[in-house]
């Protein structure tokens, strides 16, 4: 029989006494006041259980009454408790906590660099159609509350691009089932610009119209990028690594409220800057490579891309700050372009 010294806590009240509780081989709990040896409570191994042991603090034992008792001594550890032993094993092994150091880092970057990427990759194909154009929907709405407004550009200007664009949409075959819009809009916020949206609503803004007015290839070359962005479902992509990226950050990260949410913003971030990177490419190769099935240059887009950054500071990211940015390089994307087109 083992003797444990310590205070018992009566059930449903803030009543509690100095006690000794007598422990039998066979897992019988007597406890016992200290002060005059009253019986306090007779418990078989079936009616209580130890608690949660945190290193430092005395490993509770709970009756199924509600009542707790708490040894004196904090280091005291019940018998046979294997998984209160595994536990303050691996809370006070130093070897154990230098390991979880480096490895849950390294943990990180795995998911936000290879995990959830590929977990995207895997869960978008199972996403109905029918959902996404429901996305791309109603994300176009939002957009046209908020950012965009109506095209300025001539009804003639609007149908020569927009014949040439399913012109090309028709010769090139596709076979995804997308039923693409296109859409003209003015945004000064947004400037030169182009996007797509899923289930294949794609924008095109009047300056990035006028820009490229002279050049009708150029423009159909960045339609062919936004469609190489739906071709690929890239918005159902990042959508599922975000919504993942979130996932894993909260439950890593769910007791520390302040520092959760700006690890949960950046770190969202940052893994969407590193996938757009590789859509950009994959996009940029779709609208060289559909330019060649139309019997038109890939210079087009090399022409596209050198009218749109014309006016924008030079590029001048430092190694070490590529990671940050979201797109490819601009001179990369030409020079790829350029190569691609020489015979």
């Amino acid at each position: 029989m083992q003797i444990v010294k310590g205070t018992f806590q009566y059930a449903a009240s803030t009543e509690h006494c100095a006690a000794q509780l007598h422990l039998t081989e066979q897992g019988q709990v007597l406890l016992y006041a200290e002060h005059d040896n009253t019986l306090l409570l007779d418990s078989s191994k079936e009616s209580y259980q130890v608690a949660e042991v945190l290193p430092g603090l005395p490993a509770e034992l709970l009756f199924d009454s509600g009542a707790v008792f708490s040894p004196a001594d904090p280091q005291w550890r019940w018998p046979k408790s294997r998984r209160q032993n595994l536990t303050l094993q691996l809370e006070t092994s130093k070897s154990l906590i230098v390991l979880s150091v480096i490895a849950v880092p390294i943990l990180l970057w795995w998911l936000t660099t290879v995990g959830l990427p590929k977990a995207a990759t895997a869960l978008v194909p199972w996403i109905p159609l029918a959902v996404e154009e429901s996305i791309g929907q109603q994300s176009m709405q939002m957009f046209d509350r908020t950012l965009l407004s109506e095209s300025e550009l001539s009804p003639q200007l609007q149908q020569s691009i927009r014949q040439q664009w399913q012109s090309a949409l028709e010769q090139l075959q596709l076979s995804s089932g997308y039923r693409y819009q296109l859409h003209f809009r003015a945004s000064k916020r947004l400037g030169a610009n182009a996007f797509a949206l899923p289930g294949g609503y794609l924008t095109i803004t009047d300056e990035l119209v006028k820009r490229l007015e002279t050049q009708p290839d150029a423009i159909l070359a960045v339609l062919l990028h936004e469609v190489g962005h739906v071709e690929h479902r890239h918005g159902m992509k990042l959508a599922a690594q975000a919504t993942a990226s979130t996932i894993v950050m909260s439950v890593l990260f769910s007791d520390l409220e302040g520092v959760t949410e700006a690890v949960l913003g950046t770190g969202t971030s940052l893994v969407q800057s590193a996938f757009s990177r590789d859509m950009e490419r994959q996009a940029d190769y779709f609208s060289t490579q559909s330019l060649l099935k139309l019997n038109k240059s890939p210079q087009a887009f090399a022409e596209a891309m050198q009218a749109l950054t014309k006016d924008q500071p030079k590029e001048e990211l430092m190694p070490w700050l590529e990671y940050l940015n979201s797109h490819p390089n601009t001179k990369e994307r030409i020079e790829k372009a350029t190569q691609q087109a020489q015979p």
